[in-house]
């Protein structure tokens, strides 16, 4: 059975005879088979995340890795990018074989296209819950700091007796109101 490389060099060799593939884009795309030899390497929980291993077209002395995953690139760059590289450099078997002697950098990104989907969210105000009952320790020895965080304490107690009076309400009672003035923070400036 011919393997990827095979059918690349005997249907592509007269393509170039013909013009239909240009060498250099012929070459592209062996040298990213060999490369994509390297994903048996990396720990098989980063394995699933990477689409392609390919050479910089910027930088010559760059391999670069293309991940469907943010936070895997990211994990990849800042951790497992230099132990690769290390091991590339090390074992001179393996920089023979799949030609890896040009390279010094690697390094991992994601697609545009892919990245979209990590926009940052902005969340509505009123989409918040706070699930702290106001009883914590105010360690802050500065008055100021102090006196802010005796304010978020109020204003959280004050939410959930509001909160507790609403639940304990029957439909059938007049709800209560309340008024502006009982909140416990101040307008000072």
């Amino acid at each position: 059975m011919k393997t990827f490389k095979d059918i690349l060099l005997t249907q592509n060799a007269n393509k170039v005879k013909e013009k239909c593939i240009a060498p250099n884009a012929l070459l592209f795309l062996q040298n990213s088979y060999n490369l994509h030899l390297l994903k048996n390497l990396i720990i098989p929980q980063m394995r699933q995340y990477i689409i392609a291993i390919m050479p910089s077209r910027r930088d010559k002395e760059e391999l670069l890795f293309t991940f469907n995953n943010y936070p895997a690139c990211m994990e990849f760059n800042k951790f497992h990018a230099k132990t690769l590289l290390k091991t590339i450099q090390n074992n001179t078997i393996l920089k023979q074989t799949l030609s890896l002697e040009s390279y010094t950098k690697v390094k991992a990104y994601v697609p545009k296209n892919l990245l979209d989907a990590y926009q940052i969210h902005y969340i509505d105000s009123t989409d918040l819950c706070e699930y702290a009952e106001g009883n914590f320790i105010n360690h802050a020895t500065d008055p100021v700091l102090h006196a802010i965080f005796e304010d978020i304490r109020d204003i959280i107690k004050l939410k959930h007796k509001h909160i507790k009076s609403l639940q304990t309400q029957n439909l059938q009672s007049t709800p209560t109101t309340y008024n502006i003035a009982d909140k416990p923070y101040s307008n000072k400036q």
